[in-house]
């Protein structure tokens, strides 16, 4: 069910990291999925990117924009 959410159309993902002072970073980002793997790219230098490489943990959200009618 989770494949087939993440799968349906184009969808972006928000990944959080925390950098090396401790503070949280959120960025929005493209991805696929590869197998049971969300797989996502950025340049070595940016900020989520060095995080990674200090403190690899991150937490993910894919939201489901379409409108519910709740209003």
């Amino acid at each position: 069910e989770a494949s087939r959410f993440l799968l349906a159309g184009t969808r972006t993902a928000k990944v959080a990291t925390v950098n090396a002072q401790g503070r949280p970073h959120v960025a929005p980002v493209w991805f696929t999925v590869d197998g049971r793997d969300l797989v996502f790219s950025t340049s070595s230098r940016s900020v989520k990117a060095r995080s990674l490489h200090h403190d690899p943990p991150v937490a993910v959200t894919v939201d489901d924009e379409k409108p519910n009618g709740n209003g």
